[in-house]
């Protein structure tokens, strides 16, 4: 046999061993055991990461381009009565922030929608249709009707799914809206209130909204509240809706003191940190969850190596190195990791992608819903698959598992051949 033979042999020799040693039926049947249970651990972690991660990426995904999509970004109002003309200089000077979009007047108060059926309290959004149409998300989530109807039709209304179905109305209905601002006459004191045919439905998926938000156009919301001129608010949307407190701190001091700035931290904030918050723990406790599949490996190889004593002393008396050794085991390691995290890529991956079937499966064996408006801030589960998270993912589960594979393989390395034989014996 030629070195270079020689070499090529030795060189692929702890990848045949790692090969026959993964392959072999002839280990005990709690060392089988514990090597299944170290690849099943590897596969359920690695798939139950993927799909929480996806679920918590879905909710921050949904918050960033569906709920903030459709709410202001930034809300500037005045503390005291404004004229038009200064909201035109501070709509100027609002726009000339670089991270600003667009900045638009709306019309912002509160009432109650009445129809025959039921009463509601709402909050009314008069806005500019087209302003709305060109820079917000609303009309995407438009299920029947639209919002640029609003234009043409100046009694018209756009309402919520959910509360359209408590009034039992839909396009084509009406219902009466009365604002909270009163009105006195020679005999009472009574809120202003117009009939107002419905035009659009949308529906976000989030109770606030669905359930209160209702908009109409700018001009008949200053009608119904009897505003004389003005706006109530200057609705800006930025380029980093993460950014918003930042911005608003800039505009409070950029602004009169009689102005106030609310960036979307103030109503929504405490829901979006809690979605981060719970991605954040989750994550962990499911990291947890592969280092306790991490632990089962260590036990197989444990078992694998005492198994094989007599393997490793005839390699050591051949002339085997202690990194051979050591490289067989480490292999054997890898090839666990990769067979456990690549099923459980693909479980994780297809549970992710049907989630929505399970979920309706669930919600119809259990006879109610389970994700509830009430509850949760969307009524159904988001997904976002982000290929780095993956990759994220993969890879750790990898390199924790070969990591923890360093205990048996070097200490099967350092053995002594003599000893091994021994106890072999």
């Amino acid at each position: 046999m030629t070195v270079s033979c020689k070499y090529r042999l030795m060189k692929n020799l702890p990848l045949h061993i790692a090969l026959r040693y993964l392959g072999a039926s002839n280990h005990s049947h709690l060392s089988v055991f514990m090597s299944r249970l170290a690849v099943l651990g590897l596969v359920f972690s690695t798939a139950i990461l993927i799909l929480i991660l996806s679920v918590m990426n879905g909710f921050d995904r949904e918050m960033r381009e569906s709920i903030l999509g459709v709410i202001p970004n930034i809300s500037v109002s005045p503390l005291n009565h404004t004229s038009q003309q200064d909201w035109d200089n501070i709509k100027k000077r609002v726009e000339t922030e670089s991270s600003v979009i667009s900045a638009g007047y709306s019309i912002e108060a509160f009432g109650v929608a009445s129809s025959a059926s039921t009463v509601k309290a709402i909050a009314i959004s008069g806005i500019d249709p087209e302003f709305e149409v060109r820079n917000s998300e609303i009309e995407k989530f438009m299920i029947s009707g639209g919002l640029s109807s609003l234009t043409s039709n100046l009694w018209g209304i756009v309402l919520g799914r959910t509360l359209a179905e408590d009034l039992g109305v839909g396009v084509g209905g009406s219902t009466e809206i009365y604002s909270s601002r009163l009105t006195q006459n020679p005999v009472a004191v009574m809120p202003t209130f117009k009939r107002f045919t419905v035009v659009g439905i949308y529906d976000v998926g989030t109770q606030t909204l669905d359930s209160e938000m209702v908009m109409i156009n700018i001009d008949a919301a200053r009608r119904l509240t009897r505003l004389r001129s003005g706006s109530t608010n200057l609705n800006i949307r930025i380029a980093d809706v993460l950014d918003a407190d930042e911005i608003a701190r800039d505009l409070r001091k950029a602004l009169s003191d009689e102005i106030s700035v609310v960036s979307w931290t103030s109503s929504l904030g405490s829901i979006y940190e809690n979605i981060r918050l719970s991605r954040s723990i989750v994550g962990l406790m499911l990291w947890f969850l592969v280092m306790i599949a991490v632990f089962n490996l260590v036990v197989s190889l444990r078992m694998v190596v005492r198994e094989k004593r007599g393997d490793i002393a005839i390699l050591k008396a051949m002339g085997g190195s202690q990194w051979l050794i050591a490289k067989i085991f480490l292999l054997q390691g890898l090839g666990i990791a990769i067979v456990g995290a690549g099923v459980g890529l693909c479980l994780g991956v297809l549970g992710a992608l049907n989630i929505d079937t399970f979920l309706s499966f669930l919600e119809n064996q259990l006879g109610r819903r389970i994700m509830s408006k009430e509850i949760y801030p969307l009524d159904f589960l988001p997904i976002d698959l982000r290929i780095f998270d993956i990759a994220l993912i993969i890879c750790g589960v990898i390199f924790l598992s070969v990591f923890a594979s360093m205990l048996p393989a070097f200490r099967a390395a350092k053995s002594n051949p003599v000893v091994m034989l021994r106890g072999d014996s």
